[in-house]
């Protein structure tokens, strides 16, 4: 007898012959557009972040909030504030360079080189490169870097 009485007793769930419990289903994996599309949702919360904080201001808990994930969420994609940091500057990176080096292959030679330095000058004056440039090299790093120029 239930000692809760308006509980029925319900059955065990069935299980495979010759196992003692039922196998799970396995869970579906996510897409890549779902994998890609969590990633830069991180990596645009992390930037905001860093640019805000800094990356010794920064910590993981921040960036999963600002990002909207959970922190097993983040470290699931970034194993670390290192990791993270990194794949956000390679990312800075390419976006830079893909904005600079986009030519027209039909320009004159001067015409593409002068195009090419004014969008390497706009993409150094965009607000927060100076700041990305400062995350980019800690406080100790910085200082050897100024000693030496």
């Amino acid at each position: 007898m239930s000692s809760f009485p308006n509980v029925a007793r319900q059955q065990p769930a069935p299980r495979a012959p010759g196992h003692w419990c039922a196998r799970p289903e396995p869970l579906p994996l996510a897409s890549s557009g779902h994998v890609k599309e969590k990633r830069w949702q991180i990596l645009r919360g992390a930037r905001e972040v860093f640019l805000s904080s800094g990356f010794d201001g920064a910590s993981m808990g921040e960036i999963a909030r600002v990002a909207g994930v959970s922190k097993g969420t983040l470290y699931v994609y970034f194993a670390s504030k290192e990791e993270l940091f990194a794949a956000l500057v390679t990312e800075e990176c390419k976006r830079t360079a893909e904005a600079c080096f986009d030519l027209d292959p039909d320009a004159d030679v001067r015409e593409a080189l002068t195009a090419t330095g004014h969008s390497y000058i706009r993409a150094m004056l965009e607000p927060g490169v100076a700041r990305k440039i400062e995350c980019h090299f800690a406080k100790d790093q910085m200082s050897a870097l100024e000693a030496v120029y």
